[in-house]
């Protein structure tokens, strides 16, 4: 469980293990080019075209990467979501991590965006990959919880990004609970909107989710019965926080209640109440 915890754990500054593997690679990369070695940047290697004549360098890297992911995979998780992929690894052990992906899925906060880029681009088939159960990465990207840290929050919602726009068919799909990807990445404390780092306003992964199956937001949540903006006033601060971090977690849920409600208001007719309530009527 130590080893579980130290692959996932950021500083506090937001690095993790991931986020310094990568940075390490890319420091070596430049470092080669300038000898005019071969040794090539993340964003331009092609693993499934030229995996055999790919520097030693990055061989060590992508050797790296796969243990400290391996390393993330609990086996709390292992026996709640994991068995063979469908088309992507043919190790028939139960136990094994179904794919690279749903490994960086189930980590995604740690994960920093070039890795997600470099698995999604030269892996693809790995996005719409299943186990035995059905799971799929998009299923454990959304069962994260919210981050206070916006590192943090960014790589988990890129990697969410990526699914949605490579696989949007992969949001229509409930999870091992019968709970929709929605309802769960809400329940998780995900957003709708959040800030980038030049302080703009961005889609959140709720937004994005709701964006490739918006009937998600009128369907009532299977495990609590809440519609989604109930569901978002109902998610549970972290007693570990700070007063600085719930009062972002706080910020955060209202956005939500209030975007929910904003997008689908005829919830509030359905759920039998009168326009004439003063609270239905914001000042």
């Amino acid at each position: 469980s130590s080893a579980v915890g130290i692959a996932r754990a950021p500083d506090s500054m937001g690095s993790t293990p991931l986020t310094e593997l990568c940075n390490h690679y890319q420091r070596l990369d430049r470092r080669s080019r300038r000898r005019r070695t071969t040794s090539p940047p993340l964003e331009s290697v092609d693993l499934l075209w030229n995996v055999q004549n790919l520097s030693s360098e990055f061989h060590d890297f992508w050797t790296n990467v796969a243990a400290i992911v391996r390393a993330g995979w609990s086996d709390g998780d292992q026996n709640n979501n994991n068995s063979t992929t469908t088309n992507n690894n043919n190790n028939n052990n139960v136990d094994s991590m179904p794919s690279l992906l749903h490994g960086c899925c189930h980590m995604a906060e740690s994960c920093p965006s070039a890795l997600t880029d470099l698995i999604c681009r030269n892996y693809p088939s790995m996005i719409s990959s299943t186990d035995r159960k059905g799971v799929l990465p998009i299923h454990l990207a959304v069962r994260g919880k919210f981050h206070p840290s916006a590192s943090l929050r960014f790589r988990q919602a890129y990697i969410i990004d990526c699914l949605c726009e490579r696989y949007p068919q992969g949001c229509t799909q409930k999870t091992l609970r019968e709970r929709s990807v929605f309802c769960t990445a809400i329940a998780s404390g995900m957003s709708w909107s959040q800030e980038t780092s030049t302080n703009s306003v961005c889609m959140g992964p709720l937004q994005r989710i709701w964006k490739c199956f918006p009937d998600a937001i009128h369907i009532q949540d299977t495990e609590t019965k809440l519609f989604p903006f109930l569901l978002a006033a109902t998610v549970p601060n972290d007693p570990a926080w700070n007063e600085r971090e719930r009062q972002i977690a706080a910020a955060r849920c209202v956005d939500n209640v209030f975007c929910l409600l904003r997008t689908f208001p005829q919830v509030i007719t359905e759920l039998g109440i009168r326009n004439d309530e003063e609270w239905v009527h914001f000042e």
